[in-house]
């Protein structure tokens, strides 16, 4: 049998709770906060006004208060926590009905089920005793026949049946996976007040929160980045959130000081291990709603908030909204590092963002095509953003050594000459600017002398540290190809290892 049964369903069906019930007055949802793990509903009624406001147990009633305005007066302010049953989310009303309907069509099914089978026996019981000789035949081929509609009606309908409880089982579950908690409580608000103005009250739920999400889609062609952010929300009230909303990207402190800074004593202490292996402690420890068509960053001293609408169902189901996106000129590079990877990256380089950005994962497309995710960092304003779009296999660059040699001058130092070719391949149909970057060994101790012998064509970038970078404009089908031939010097009763 179902928990909830069906008259009790079909009752609380028709009679669902308001959210939010008001004895007089209008009680407007005037903003909804999310944070990241958390929720704050703020209602807006008008002074002098009796209200009386419901809300779901999955709301904090420690957290509940309000404000008001400077001509309102607030005589009386009650939050009361009670027990009920039997309660129907309005956010699963939907689920509900269609369990009170399948369990009307279970009743019916098992009804018609106990008749087929009253049906049989009737059938099982009949005797021919009591007809004429002439009939017995007519009337057993009547028999057979219902017998047999019978019986086929009795095992279409258990299979019918079956289903039906296997379903309604499923539905049950659901509605339980998707109760809020608490369901059995409900926070009651009383307001009384006088004067003019607006009454604001304030309510939070830990059953909420928000994530940053970016769709970043790369015209490696118009040089473009369309860098879209969107919020992945959820709350699991059991109440729809529906208005003007705001999202935070941190929550409220809880417990705000002033931060007090302790000495930082120096001691002596014994080695009880190799100084290698001691450790040193640090001294400081798919559903998308209404797109907007432009973005809009708040920034506050603690805070980045973005501004959005629309509706947020209760039932926990993450929905994605769209807090809007712009068009970013970028510059793109293929990048290419050969002792690394024979292909060239492609990357987007913002040289200053125009705005904070919140830390969060980023799905990247470039050219129409999806190339995977990117956790995308927390940036101030102005700081620099680049941003892999993975290799492109159609220009490749590969090495081809010739063998070292090695030998001595009759001095105490061995020598190594090692030169090899480095072969570049533009496979794309249009020019395309290639950096190619690549490392030479550098020396870290003085006994070892490092001579570069011939490099042909010149680096256009040292970064130091025999790091050495080449920019190349190529056309369709270009091949460019860079030669190096270097010497490494050391003693002779040494060895060396390039790591």
């Amino acid at each position: 049998m179902s928990r909830y049964p069906f008259t009790l369903i079909m009752a609380l069906t028709l009679t669902t709770l308001i959210s939010v019930p008001a004895q007089a007055g209008e009680i407007i949802l005037r903003q909804i906060d999310f944070y990241p793990g958390e929720a704050k509903l703020t209602y807006q009624v008008e002074a002098g006004d009796h209200i009386k406001l419901e809300l779901p147990g999955a709301f904090d009633p420690s957290t509940i208060g309000f404000t008001s305005s400077p001509g309102a007066e607030v005589y009386f302010f009650e939050v009361k926590e009670n027990h009920r049953t039997n309660w129907i989310p309005p956010s699963l009303k939907d689920l509900f009905n269609n369990m009170a309907s399948m369990d009307q069509e279970i009743c019916s099914l098992s009804s018609d089920l106990a008749a087929f089978h009253q049906t049989a026996g009737f059938l099982d019981k009949f005797t021919t005793s009591t007809l004429q000789a002439e009939d017995v035949f007519f009337y057993l081929d009547k028999i057979e026949e219902k017998r047999s509609d019978t019986e086929s009606a009795i095992l279409n309908t258990s299979r019918i049946l079956d289903r039906k409880r296997k379903e309604l089982e499923i539905l049950r579950s659901t509605i339980e996976e998707n109760m809020p908690v608490n369901s059995d409580r409900v926070v009651s608000v009383e307001i009384k007040s006088s004067g003019t103005g607006n009454i604001y009250i304030q309510a939070w739920t830990e059953e909420a929160g928000w994530e940053p999400y970016y769709r970043i889609h790369l015209d490696t062609l118009e040089q473009t980045m369309n860098f879209g952010i969107k919020a992945r929300t959820f709350q699991k009230t059991g109440i729809d959130f529906e208005g003007p909303i705001l999202f935070h990207s941190t929550s409220p402190e809880k417990n705000i000081a002033c931060p007090e800074i302790e000495p930082l004593p120096i001691d002596l202490e014994d080695i009880k291990a190799p100084v290698e292996n001691r450790k040193h402690s640090l001294p400081y420890s798919d559903n998308i709603l209404d797109p907007r068509d432009n973005l809009r960053i708040l920034t506050g001293v603690t805070d980045l908030i973005t501004s959005s609408s629309g509706r947020i169902q209760g039932k926990g189901t993450p929905v994605l909204i769209d807090l809007g996106s712009e068009n970013l000129d970028v510059s793109v590079d293929m990048e290419i590092v050969p002792f690394l990877s024979p292909n060239a990256w492609v990357t987007a380089t913002l040289e200053k963002t125009l705005r904070p950005i919140m830390e969060g994962t980023a799905e990247l497309r470039m050219d129409g095509k999806i190339i995977g995710d990117f956790f995308l960092p927390f940036l101030m304003r102005g700081e620099k953003l680049k941003i892999p779009f993975g290799n492109s296999p159609l220009i490749t660059a590969f090495r081809e050594e010739t063998v070292p040699t090695m030998g001595s001058n009759g001095s105490d130092l061995e020598h190594l000459e090692v030169g090899y070719r480095i072969k570049l391949k533009n496979g794309l149909s249009r020019e395309t600017p290639v950096r190619l970057t690549e490392r030479l060994p550098y020396p870290t101790s003085g006994e070892i002398i490092m001579d570069l012998l011939d490099i042909e064509p010149e680096p256009d970038l040292d970064h130091g540290h025999n790091l050495l970078s080449w920019d190349f404009h190529m056309t369709p089908g270009e091949q460019q190809e860079i030669y190096i031939l270097y010497r490494i010097s050391y003693p002779a009763y040494r060895e060396i290892g390039i790591r």
